[in-house]
């Protein structure tokens, strides 16, 4: 018979080590954990809430250089567990405790951990020239001075081109490997050029990886919203459509759209600024998101209108056959529709300074000289990376489903959730795959049972906007009042 409740998992150990080798379970002093992920961190963290009634900073004389070792495993039903592959084992240190308060003679806190060798990329600075790809100068970093073996990579990136070169003026370890990362590019992708992060995740290893291989994970199983009051739980899998651990507990729609904020950034149109300072040249490079999809998006068709020529301002974008049920000014109207998202290139301009050949041994040519000098394909990186990561914050939801140990945030998951109307159907241009940003576990000892909170995004709709059928092609006109 299959566990019918939710989110059951086993421990393996919850351990605390001190400086003197003395370790204690704190199993029995814990309210609830939680564990933390992100693509957007390079180290998974932890949280401890402890009730104390042993006075444990005292007697293990915690001072923030102790050890956690934290280990989980999901229950599957039947007695079953996770495989060794996608449980969680992780050695944390102590960095932070807060919250103290004291209720009669116990004390209650929480403990902060994050990987050991976070501390090893802010104590050491570096002032060297370094030279190659960024892949290979990031692993020459990960594996010398943040003691990050290659082994406990489960996916790392190769990025072009091979020439580069730049110094470290004293930057620590952590400064060097945000400016690898954030620089870097992917050979052959059209969509987001450079688009790569470096994160840890808790039931595998370090990823260094673009968003464009993210689209490609899928998690197997799909979650859905779709109520379980009339099912035997204990009848069917866990993992089923209709099981324990396929129920969307709830969702929240942090954000659904800010074009506002997207317009700024550069998430839909903007435009790079190189100069050179020797010869007193300056050239452009711009970005259209629409030209990148098809070309390795979530979806195939973008978040919102955009022109598909240079000629296309959508004359016909607020037009109505009604245009008395809804008065607005035909001047606001023109003035806004102006210009695309995507052709306004102006919105977002970045600087740079850069000379010709900055990276070999190559004479400047004459034609280069007196008549300007192309970049090569790195330059416009930027551009694709500014987009990219506005427009995976542009739609956000944070969903909560049964705690489970084989789920990674840079992965695609398939969330069902059907509208309030009694007969469920499908969003007309969404998608049920979401990528996976941050992920939250939250887990109570004493019940062995918890909860994840999954952060998630859509960054392209699969079908264009456009072609949605209109709110008067589904049910009759309403006037609306301001």
């Amino acid at each position: 018979m299959n566990n019918p409740k939710p989110g059951l998992f086993y421990i393996d150990a919850i351990t605390l080590v001190n400086q003197e080798g003395e370790s204690i379970d704190l199993r029995n002093i814990m309210m609830n954990f939680s564990l933390f992920e992100s693509v957007y961190e390079s180290f998974c963290t932890a949280q401890l809430n402890i009730i104390d009634g042993i006075d444990l900073k005292k007697h293990f004389k915690l001072t923030g250089q102790e050890h956690v070792r934290v280990a989980i495993r999901m229950n599957e039903g039947d007695g079953k567990t996770t495989n060794e592959q996608d449980s969680i084992d992780k050695v944390f240190r102590i960095y932070k405790i807060s919250n103290v308060n004291r209720k009669g003679i116990t004390d209650g806190y929480t403990i902060h951990l994050i990987d050991p060798r976070a501390f090893f990329c802010l104590k050491k600075r570096i002032s060297q020239v370094f030279r190659g790809s960024y892949n290979t100068i990031l692993q020459n970093i990960l594996v010398k001075h943040a003691h990050i073996s290659m082994t406990e990579f489960d996916y790392f990136e190769k990025t072009s081109p091979d020439n580069i070169q730049f110094i470290s003026p004293n930057w620590n370890v952590k400064h060097l490997i945000d400016f690898c990362v954030e620089n870097a590019e992917i050979e052959n992708v059209e969509s987001y050029k450079s688009s790569m992060f470096f994160f840890q995740t808790l039931n595998g290893g370090f990823r260094f990886m673009g968003i464009d291989e993210m689209f490609k994970r899928e998690h197997p199983v799909t979650f859905n919203n779709n109520p379980r009051g009339d099912i035997d739980l204990s009848e069917v899998h866990p993992d089923s459509p209709t099981g324990a651990n396929t129920h969307i507990k709830n969702f929240t729609i942090s954000q659904d759209f800010d074009t506002l904020q997207g317009t700024g950034a550069g998430a839909y149109a903007s435009q790079l600024r190189v100069y050179n300072p020797i010869f007193k040249m300056e050239e452009e490079a711009t970005y259209d998101l629409q030209e990148t999809y098809g070309k390795g998006h979530m979806d195939n068709f973008p978040i919102l209108r955009l022109a598909e020529t240079d000629n296309d301002y959508f004359d016909d974008m607020m037009t109505t056959d009604n245009p008395t049920e809804l008065e607005i000014s035909p001047d606001v109207i023109t003035i806004d529709s102006d210009l695309a998202p995507n052709k306004a290139i102006d919105s977002r301009i970045v600087y740079e300074t850069k000379m010709v050949h900055p990276f070999d041994d190559r004479i400047v040519t004459e034609d280069e000289q007196f008549h300007g000098f192309n970049y090569d394909y790195t330059d416009g990186g930027i551009l694709h990376r500014n987009s990219m990561r506005e427009i995976i914050q542009q739609h956000r939801m944070e969903v909560i489903i049964p705690l489970r140990t084989d789920l990674t945030v840079g992965t695609m998951v398939n969330l069902e959730i059907s509208p309030a109307e009694e007969t469920p159907s499908q969003h007309p241009y969404k998608s049920s795959r979401y990528l996976v940003l941050d992920m939250r576990i939250i887990g109570a000892p004493s019940q062995n049972q918890g909860e994840m909170i999954l952060g998630v995004c859509k960054e392209s709709f699969t079908k264009k906007i456009q072609d949605v059928d209109s709110l008067s092609d589904a049910e009759p006109a309403r006037t609306v009042i301001w």
